[in-house]
């Protein structure tokens, strides 16, 4: 289970704003966390960490590598992750990208 600190409002709606832009959003809190929904699929997360991650798979899993982004790690005593990978910053402030 994730604990920590509860995902700023701000944040998660800033997130479902920038997100917006490629369908329709739903934001579902969750353990202290945030998970989005594009268009009813389960596309990202805010973990507790404030940080958000979005659901990566085989083709674009190299892309967030490559700008040294990390895996989505639900549990920090645990070396299991998850195939989710944070969102660069000038990622996440530039709604073109």
């Amino acid at each position: 289970m994730m604990c920590g600190v509860a995902v700023s409002r701000g944040f998660a709606e800033y997130c479902a704003e920038q997100l917006g832009a490629a369908g329709q959003v739903r934001q579902k809190r969750m353990f202290g966390s945030v998970g989005f929904y594009l268009d009813d699929v389960f596309c990202a997360l805010i973990g507790d960490s404030g940080r958000l991650f979005l659901k990566t798979g085989d083709s674009n899993r190299a892309d967030f590598e490559a700008h040294g982004c990390e895996p989505f790690k639900p549990f920090e005593d645990r070396d299991m992750v998850m195939t989710y990978y944070e969102v660069p910053e000038h990622v996440l402030d530039d709604s073109d990208e």
